[in-house]
């Protein structure tokens, strides 16, 4: 009898410290020794995030390549490949203090804007003569309110890299201004439209890959978050 009850007594010790072990992880689970199941507002959102940056990126990319015409605007903005270097900075524009050039295989996006909102300084992109299919993109060196005993508002542009002015064009040459270069991604945007499946089939396949890295580490992150004792 002595035996059993020193067995019970040996049991209940064992019990005891076992609950205790649990109470002790339960406790630095959360401060205060309160247990608090992990936030999910934060998963949430970015996984929202992720697939709506997916989204973005394969149907701007099909919009890209499907858009054959340079007059059509998403959403007040035009889209340009970059073809020549005259706003390759240099000389001109480090003199001046002039920032924001860009290169031959960029892509810019310019915004659709008011003659009169342009200000020295500013890179436009404009129509440079009667071929309505002939772009150019150049700062403004100069505003004219008059030109040839008319008036009105013209604009003397130049390219960064060029050593002269460009003849001034009149307002209504004007399609906008530039707010943006993506560098080297009119390149690959002329690939896209030449490769139409080929991209295609590389858009999807980087959007699956990115998608199995995104269910990857949110598995990971999931074994690794403490569990909830009960």
């Amino acid at each position: 009898m002595t035996i059993k009850a020193h067995e019970q007594i040996t049991v209940d010790e064992k019990t005891s410290d076992a609950k205790e072990g649990r109470s002790a992880k339960s406790k630095a689970a959360a401060p205060g020794g309160k247990y608090r199941a992990p936030k999910r507002t934060g998963g949430i959102l970015s996984n929202v995030i992720f697939f709506l940056g997916m989204i973005a990126l394969v149907g701007g990319s099909i919009l890209f390549a499907l858009n054959g015409s340079p007059d059509k605007s998403i959403f007040g903005y035009r889209f340009y490949s970059i073809k020549t270097g005259s706003m390759t900075p240099g000389a001109y524009s480090e003199e001046k203090g002039l920032t924001g050039g860009f290169r031959a295989g960029d892509m810019i996006i310019v915004k659709l804007c008011d003659p009169a909102e342009i200000k020295v300084g500013d890179i436009i992109t404009f129509v440079p003569g009667s071929d309505s299919t002939a772009y150019l993109t150049h700062r403004v060196a100069e505003i004219k309110t008059a030109l040839a005993g008319s008036e009105g508002l013209f604009f003397v542009t130049r390219g960064d890299a060029n050593n002269a002015d460009d003849p001034p064009i009149s307002a209504n040459m004007l399609i906008g201004k530039k707010v943006l270069s993506i560098p080297h991604m009119g390149a690959a945007v002329s690939y896209v439209k030449q490769h139409i499946v080929i991209s295609f089939v590389m858009i999807i396949s980087v959007f699956l890959l990115l998608l199995t890295l995104n269910m990857f580490f949110k598995k990971a992150e999931a074994e690794q978050a403490p569990h909830r004792t009960h």
